[in-house]
């Protein structure tokens, strides 16, 4: 079996299942979820709002540990500044444990046919307005903006990007696509009302709470993506299935460059 040591919010959540899918694919092993890390922790686990293949334990629980105890599973784990891993490729036993992040599209972009349809939201949990949205996005030149502030102002390793890669972002984007449609997405309603006032700019705040998992969903709707230096947008972007998508990401991901470890795509700008 494949288990995974989950943290953190949804996008993190969503780089870890992805290695550990590649994984169970080649291994033809089942993904199980290890969940202690959310035990009274201020994040909740939200991948199983999605069509995601994962068996669900309580933390730490008497199944959980007898399951661990008879498998007897390799932890494998990646350091914070190694870009890429390889000898995760190398990997033929079927009894693994997953740690830290995995933030690099090449430990499963072999798969993405897979994760485009795993990642997809719970048809119970898509009502009536996310849905009238999505049509809406598919009927024009749709651009997503994600504007990531909050807890990034006291982050110790991300920061908030600032006003000059937005305006750039938005310039570079009406060059290139005829009559874009902007869709805003952030958790400073405030600051994105008041920047973005003009009616190409569509401010969107319908998913709060428990359901802010569904801004991903309308954000990989959209034609075009302008992201934030966010897991959360980076799995959007990855999973717009637009063949002529622009995506315009941060070339800094984080305030040390010695630890901008998160690749991209190549023909993201």
């Amino acid at each position: 079996m494949i288990t995974v040591h989950f943290t953190d919010g949804l996008g993190n959540q969503m780089f870890q299942y992805a290695i550990a899918r590649h994984l169970a694919k080649r291994t033809f092993a089942r993904v199980f979820a290890d969940l202690y890390y959310y035990k009274g922790a201020a994040r909740q686990f939200e991948l199983d709002k999605l069509n995601v293949k994962i068996h669900l334990f309580k933390p730490r629980s008497i199944r959980y540990r007898a399951l661990k105890r008879f498998f007897k599973p390799v932890n494998y784990r990646v350091d914070a500044d190694v870009p890429l891993n390889i000898d995760v490729f190398n990997i033929k036993n079927r009894n693994v444990h997953i740690w830290s992040f995995w933030i690099n599209y090449l430990y499963f972009n072999d798969i993405r046919n897979i994760l485009l349809k795993e990642f997809q939201p719970r048809k119970k949990f898509i009502d009536a307005e996310n849905k009238k949205l999505v049509k809406e996005m598919q009927t024009c030149n749709s651009v997503s903006i994600h504007i990531r502030r909050g807890d990034y102002s006291t982050h110790e390793l991300l920061y908030i990007l600032n006003d000059e890669y937005y305006d750039n972002a938005v310039k570079y984007i009406s060059q290139h696509i005829e009559n874009p449609q902007f869709y805003v997405f952030s958790d400073d309603i405030e600051y994105a009302n008041e920047k973005y006032c003009d009616k190409n700019f569509k401010i969107i705040n319908i998913n709060r709470g428990s359901n802010s998992f569904l801004d991903l969903y309308l954000m990989s709707n959209c034609k075009h993506n302008i992201i934030a230096n966010s897991t959360f947008s980076w799995w959007a972007a990855y999973l717009n299935q637009n063949k002529n998508k622009i995506v315009i990401r941060p070339q800094r991901w984080m305030k040390s460059d010695e630890q901008n470890f998160a690749i991209m795509p190549n023909d993201w700008i």
